[in-house]
């Protein structure tokens, strides 16, 4: 006795294993290599540490050398004792200094990292902050008034100054003026500094002083 084959599988449900195979869109199989004409897609580089360029090489000595130089400054500075700058104002120029150095390193063996915007403002946020107040320094002594002079660029304070420590009266202003007329005031300022650190005036200026006081017939 013959049997009649279920409904599923006559031919009006049956799909042929090609035919499934053709109409689907199924990925490659692992072992299947892919055509040599399939465009593999560009990923982009990977973020962090890239090669520093020579800009960022030569902005990166510069800084190392600018740290450097400016923090020998700063530590001579708060050697002396009689510092006119407050330390205060020294040590914090000093972290800034020492910043720019080790922004400049970063920057030399590192260069501008892609991805990394955090670690490259601070490496030159720095020298950017020192670059300003060196700028403004700058501008405020060269805007600041300037007490006015005679005809040989002495001051008057210059002035009572010498009179007070020849002894004062007549003749110690005749040898003032005596003074004014043959030493130059940037001499003057040099020899001012000396005679403030040392107690003394220079052996040169020590036999002008003792020429002119006897040519002047005060």
């Amino acid at each position: 006795m013959l049997l009649k084959a279920p409904r599923f599988w006559t031919d009006d449900v049956r799909v042929s294993r090609d035919t499934w195979d053709t109409n689907q869109n199924l990925p490659p199989r692992p072992d299947e290599t892919p055509s040599s004409g399939a465009q593999q897609p560009v990923l982009p580089p990977p973020a962090g540490r890239s090669q520093p360029s020579r800009l960022m090489k030569v902005g990166g000595a510069i800084m190392m050398v600018l740290g450097v130089l400016l923090t020998l400054g700063g530590a001579a500075s708060l050697a002396e004792k009689d510092a006119s700058a407050p330390r205060g104002a020294v040590y914090v120029m000093l972290v800034l200094t020492l910043a720019t150095f080790a922004g400049g390193r970063h920057f030399y063996r590192n260069g501008w990292q892609h991805g990394r915007d955090v670690l490259n403002v601070m490496a030159v946020l720095p020298i950017a902050v020192l670059t300003v107040l060196i700028a403004v320094g700058v501008i405020a002594r060269a805007t600041q008034p300037r007490p006015p002079t005679d005809a040989h660029g002495y001051t008057a304070a210059e002035r009572q100054w010498l009179i007070s420590g020849c002894g004062g009266g007549a003749r110690c202003t005749c040898l003032v003026d005596a003074v004014e007329r043959n030493i130059p005031h940037d001499q003057f300022v040099a020899e001012n500094q000396k005679y403030l650190e040392t107690g003394n005036f220079s052996p040169e200026v020590t036999n002008k002083l003792a020429q002119l006081y006897q040519a002047s017939g005060c």
